[in-house]
């Protein structure tokens, strides 16, 4: 992840132990509830063992193998202190998400009506606008901004050929969220859709 771009990526429950990453390219991402504790033996041997049975002998495998070296927690590793600064660095309170969502929705807009690769980051984005999990699960103003720019803005160039069934999916979000706003649930009630 050190030269990931990652303005606009959610990491919310996220397993980030050993993750190199750059404050500078993080900068504009929505982080909260990151775990950053060691990963147990248990599951390093797990995902030791996964490589060898799935992947077939070789240099893949060797590469694979060696890759996840790192995340073995009986092992140190030199950058650790330099990872644990960085994503100090980011990293907000628990709630951060909610401050994210406005700007998540002008950070995917623009990503999704970008004219280079489209429509697949519109119909990638599009596609995951309808999950009901936290974080997005009470964020349901900001996936009916994204639908409503995807569906109906003429400078919306990155949207333009995106699935049929998509474009039908995307409007029962943006109607979901007229039809919430016009008569809300009993206080209490429920989460997401």
């Amino acid at each position: 992840m050190r030269d990931a771009q990652l303005k606009g990526a959610i990491f919310w429950n996220t397993f980030v132990w050993r993750a190199a990453v750059s404050p500078e390219l993080a900068r504009g991402a929505c982080l909260a509830l990151l775990r950053r504790g060691p990963g147990s033996a248990e599951a390093f041997a797990e995902l030791r063992r996964t490589i060898d049975e799935l992947t077939p002998e070789g240099t893949q495998q060797a590469k694979l193998l060696q890759r996840v070296d790192r995340l073995d927690p009986a092992a140190a590793l030199d950058a650790e202190a330099a990872i644990v600064q960085a994503w100090d660095s980011l990293e907000g309170p628990g709630n951060a998400i909610e401050a994210c969502t406005g700007s998540l929705a002008e950070q995917w807009i623009t990503a999704g009506c970008a004219a280079e690769n489209a429509p697949y980051v519109a119909s990638g984005i599009g596609a995951r606008l309808d999950w009901d999990e936290a974080p997005l699960q009470d964020a349901r103003p900001m996936r009916a901004a994204v639908a409503t720019a995807f569906l109906g803005d003429s400078r919306c160039a990155g949207a333009k050929g995106i699935a049929e069934e998509l474009k039908a999916n995307l409007e029962m979000i943006r109607k979901r969220s007229l039809v919430a706003e016009s008569n809300p649930p009993p206080r209490g009630y429920g989460r997401g859709f």
